[in-house]
């Protein structure tokens, strides 16, 4: 059964008729598009994998590792992009319903101890799931309220009914969850929503530098996702991070830095500079607010500040294709023209799909003159973005010079 993306895909599980007794009633079917369950003879624990946004039938997150502990699991998704708030298609019609399926399958698998893991949308559901199941629980980059200001949530949130849980800070501090969190602190929304759950259940939270949303890429990539989730279910500690930072106690640094990112979206943009300031006394080197600084410099026209502030941002980062490609539009408008084109194309070699590098690397090669090249990118970028009238501009104008078609 094929890895795709960071998700597996593949055709439901056979029902291992040789774990359970063959005679008894299951609590539902062993596999359908939202979830497939894998109980594993002589186990004594109960693993419940959450997938994130935007999984198709039979796809689910933490594929291998998951698979590769000798415990009893079950992966499922939403089906849409409902947050879990309604329950998982094929457990539950709703989140009490799922609840009692997933309790019904602990004991028919003689399970002692529920373990729920999820990033992002999965995050949500593992801590609000994990905390009706008496669940040992590891999260990663969760909202803290359903459809909060700048969430994610609120971004790709597609339920229309009452949810279960619109606030996770009011469950955790009623319910009071045995949970991890871990959130990157590259990403402002997330250093917030974080610092906030820790506030209010005394949640154990972890920020760690140099990783922006997607955690448990950014862990899996360094070889210690696997430990972390072996420790965490072996009811060990998750050991020393040695990127574990200090965005959450570090001051008011979290709402500091969250305020800042209120002020740039509203484009006030002094007042925007002004938060950053004020953050990076709290937590000098706050890598989001180093990073919204950067943005926020670039509008006020401040190019060579803007400048230096990204460099230090960008330091040791291979990854952060936003952060690059606006270094390489400053480095471009202050005539390094080679290092900008570098930067870009470094950023298509690790994402070829992200068309403002293709987008910036052909306003490099059209700075140097070279119209064909320009045209190449500008193609690449329209091609994937193709809404963007800006690229479709570039793009016709670079064509005419070259004296090829529209």
């Amino acid at each position: 059964m094929p890895c795709i993306g960071g998700v597996w895909s593949g055709e439901p599980a056979r029902r291992p008729t040789q774990i359970m007794d063959v005679d008894m009633t299951y609590p539902t079917g062993f596999a359908g598009p939202c979830h497939h369950v894998y109980p594993v003879s002589g186990s004594d624990k109960l693993l419940i994998f959450f997938g994130a946004k935007d999984l198709g039938p039979h796809r689910f997150n933490f594929p291998i590792l998951g698979r590769e502990i000798a415990h009893n699991r079950i992966f499922v998704n939403n089906g849409a992009n409902h947050w879990y708030q309604y329950g998982v298609p094929g457990l539950g019609e709703s989140f009490d319903e799922t609840v009692d399926s997933l309790k019904r399958w602990r004991d028919a698998m003689g399970a002692k101890q529920i373990y729920t893991i999820g990033t992002s949308m999965g995050g949500y559901a593992a801590i609000q799931y994990g905390g009706a199941l008496a669940a040992k629980i590891l999260a990663f980059s969760t909202d803290a309220r359903l459809n909060g200001r700048y969430s994610r949530s609120a971004r790709y949130f597609t339920g229309t009914g009452e949810p279960s849980c619109a606030d996770l800070c009011e469950y955790v501090a009623a319910n009071r969850p045995d949970a991890t969190l871990i959130a990157g602190e590259r990403d402002a929304v997330d250093i917030e929503a974080a610092y906030r759950l820790k506030e209010a259940g005394g949640i154990h939270a972890i920020s760690l530098v140099g990783c922006a949303h997607h955690v448990p890429s950014y862990l899996s990539r360094r070889a210690r996702l696997g430990p972390i989730l072996r420790a965490f279910v072996a009811d060990r500690d998750i050991g020393f991070q040695p990127d574990a930072g200090r965005a959450l106690v570090a001051g008011n640094y979290a709402s500091e830095v969250f305020a800042a990112y209120h002020a740039f979206e509203e484009k006030r943009l002094e007042d925007a500079e002004a938060l950053t300031r004020r953050a990076l006394e709290s937590y000098p080197g706050g890598e989001a607010a180093e990073l919204l600084r950067g943005r926020i410099l670039t509008g006020l026209g401040r190019i060579a500040e803007a400048r230096d502030v990204l460099l230090s941002a960008c330091i040791g980062q291979t990854g952060d294709a936003e952060t690059m490609t606006l270094l390489a539009s400053l480095l471009r408008k202050q005539g390094a023209i080679s290092r900008a084109k570098q930067l870009c194309q470094q950023v298509i070699e690790g994402d070829p799909g992200f068309h403002k590098a293709h987008y910036g690397l052909g306003l490099a090669y059209q700075a140097e003159g070279n119209a064909a090249l320009a045209a190449r990118h500008f193609a690449a970028a329209r091609r994937i973005a193709p809404r963007n009238k800006k690229y479709r501009n570039k793009l016709a104008r670079a064509r005419k010079m070259i004296g090829a078609g529209p």
